[in-house]
């Protein structure tokens, strides 16, 4: 289901699947302030803003669907957008180099994770680094929302399958024709993503000019985020079915980051606390920023320490480690619930 995606044209070039425009292009064709976005949901998405953000962004689907119905000029607008979309994501598909070229020639820095796991504040952070404007680019865009295609449980491979392949590459197209047209001078981009479910797509497409930043954190300090934020919508008082959920989830994310192998750019995790702090100081340093990075706020909380502490829970990690020590990388397994 595409939940954020507006089905405003049929597209059926070379190709039989409907191809969809994501909302986010919608909304900066339209000409919303990309800053409103940031405003509701803020950096660290607690208090009930992530709830506040996903009621916002629906209303303003509803809002983007009625004016694509009345405004003939953002129909132009759009469909000038698709022409060029379309033609990136048959230039890819054919492996026209020198075409891809002329919007991938930028470093981009893509921070991969599970959720809660400081995600959205590294994105700030390395924005600042690489001087990056992001609140001048749209949340829908540069956030968790793109691509929108839900490959959380229970759609491990689904984005293999032809419909869903060309959807999230139809998407990927957008973001870079987007890129193209507003930040053509921007060399560095830093972007949110759950491109951690389709690396062989992306690393295909973007090869050595990626960045992987892979966030990391206890996955039951995670859970009891994911509680805290309302990312678990309906919760029953089920502490075992939640956990269990939150430990599936965490280790779907980072042993799908290499099932197909190292890829092509730089990557690297980095764990929630001192560590990510430590990155950070370091990663300014290494580009010449100014001022210094914020410290990651860590929650003082009571964990269920026998549950998160057992060999069940530290053996499903390790079973991680080794996945990514078969292709000779790092991955640190957290020890403390941060």
């Amino acid at each position: 289901m595409y939940t954020n995606s507006l089905n405003v044209t049929n597209i059926k070039e070379e190709i039989t699947n409907d191809l969809e425009i994501h909302y986010g292009i919608v909304e900066y064709l339209a000409g919303y302030d990309p800053q409103e976005a940031w405003r509701v949901r803020g950096i660290s998405g607690r208090g009930g803003s992530s709830q506040k953000y996903f009621k916002y962004r629906q209303k303003k689907i509803e809002n983007l669907k009625q004016q694509l119905e009345s405004d003939q000029q953002l129909q132009i607008k759009l469909d000038d957008f698709v022409e060029e979309a379309l033609s990136l994501f048959h230039a890819i598909l054919d492996e026209k180099e020198e075409t891809i070229k002329q919007y991938t020639n930028k470093d981009f820095y893509f921070i991969l994770g599970a959720a809660r796991t400081g995600g959205t504040f590294m994105l700030k952070e390395l924005s600042r680094a690489l001087e990056w404007p992001y609140e001048s680019a749209y949340m829908s865009l540069l956030h968790e929302a793109m691509p929108d295609f839900d490959i959380e449980e229970p759609y491990t491979m689904g984005w293999r399958k032809p419909k869903h392949y060309y959807h999230i590459l139809f998407q990927v197209t957008q973001f870079l024709v987007y890129l193209k047209r507003e930040f053509p001078e921007q060399k560095k981009i830093v972007k949110k993503t759950r491109f951690s479910k389709c690396m062989q797509l992306i690393d295909h497409i973007f090869g050595e000019q990626a960045n992987y930043i892979v966030t990391l954190r206890h996955p039951g300090a995670i859970n009891a985020s994911r509680i805290e934020t309302g990312a678990t919508g309906e919760v029953d008082d089920d502490f075992q079915k939640e956990a269990n959920r939150t430990l599936y989830l965490w280790q779907n994310v980072y042993q799908e980051i290499v099932r197909d192998g190292v890829p092509q750019g730089q990557i690297e995790p980095v764990l929630f606390g001192p560590q990510m702090d430590q990155f950070l100081y370091d990663f300014f340093a290494r580009h010449d920023a100014e001022g210094e990075p914020e410290k990651c706020k860590i929650t003082p909380r009571e964990y269920d320490q026998e549950f998160w502490q057992s060999d069940y829970v530290v053996n499903s990690m390790d079973w991680v480690r080794l996945k990514w020590q078969i292709h000779d990388l790092q991955f640190p397994v957290p020890k403390e619930i941060l």
